[in-house]
């Protein structure tokens, strides 16, 4: 089945780049390799490139999804570093934006 989507499988490739790949692919593949690709952003320390590629990428619930994702690791990821503050604001960031979302 992935055998046509081989060019957007994780194989050494930057966050990003997936993130621009997975846009070729079907919505209902999309969702998760979007995850991935933030995951590796969020290890790698190339959050805001990963951001600027989902911004890139086809509107629709993957990418709205991807982004609320994102918001939340690096919320968590300022959670661990102390950073409680700057935490709350992503997190009520992310609830505004879901809200607006589902209006």
């Amino acid at each position: 089945m992935l055998g046509e989507y081989e060019f957007a499988l994780p194989l050494n490739k930057a966050p990003e780049k997936i993130i621009a790949n997975s846009a070729k692919m079907p919505a209902q593949m999309r969702g998760m390799m979007y995850k991935g690709a933030i995951d590796e952003a969020v290890s790698g320390g190339t959050i805001e490139k990963a951001r600027e590629a989902l911004n890139q990428a086809p509107a629709g619930k993957e990418r709205d999804d991807a982004l609320a994702y994102l918001g939340s690791k690096v919320a968590e990821t300022k959670i661990k570093d102390g950073k409680i503050e700057e935490a709350r604001k992503i997190i009520d960031k992310l609830s505004s934006n879901k809200e607006k979302i589902e209006q």
